[in-house]
């Protein structure tokens, strides 16, 4: 399913955003936070109330380097607290991120439906996978 049909069909939902972020180079979390970005401001834009952590939090990880541990506790806050579905963006990486897992984790156990975003590279740059 594309991502605009998943849009269409969550009008009143509240996303969280998660992707693999932390890496010992910077230009790779850059690159993720861009990506993640683009998805949200991609969603923000058709009218979906959209939360991205990393949008938000880049700037602080880039001055302060800041691992999942430091941001744990917001982010679960937000995703248990407000968001009613959680969308993977299954950037590189993804599989072995320790906080993406712990997000996913989270979801699963408070019953918070989780959807597989993917990469595609058409007009619109993201379509939803049915899992891993």
């Amino acid at each position: 399913m594309r991502l605009e049909s998943a849009i269409r069909e969550t009008v009143q939902g509240r996303i969280y955003i998660g992707c693999p972020y932390s890496d010992e180079l910077e230009s790779v979390r850059h690159w993720r936070f861009v990506q993640v970005t683009r998805a949200a401001e991609y969603m923000l834009t058709r009218g979906l109330p959209t939360m991205s952590p990393i949008s938000y939090s880049h700037q602080f990880a880039h001055i302060g380097g800041c691992d999942f541990e430091a941001w744990r506790e917001l982010d679960l806050s937000l995703l248990g607290r407000w968001a009613t579905e959680l969308w993977v963006l299954m950037l590189p990486g993804w599989e072995q991120s320790v906080g993406l897992a712990a997000e996913i984790q989270y979801a699963d156990e408070a019953g918070i439906p989780v959807r597989y975003i993917e990469w595609s590279h058409d007009a619109h740059p993201w379509a939803e996978s049915d899992g891993e």
